[in-house]
């Protein structure tokens, strides 16, 4: 019975909306500081190790 009230209940439904939205912007947030520190760091070491090994092998 118990199910089925939370299955039929607009509340319910809303909340698990609304948890599901603020989880998917927090993840959305995270990846985003991810990938600009990742970029950031791309910038300074990775690129000019990059540009090292290239110019070795060629």
């Amino acid at each position: 019975a118990q199910a089925n009230v939370e299955r039929s209940s607009p509340e319910t439904l809303e909340q698990t909306y609304v948890v599901a939205e603020r989880l998917a912007d927090t993840q959305r947030k995270s990846y985003t500081d991810t990938f600009m520190s990742t970029k950031k760091s791309d910038h300074g070491g990775k690129r000019e190790e990059r540009r090292d090994t290239r110019n070795e092998s060629a």
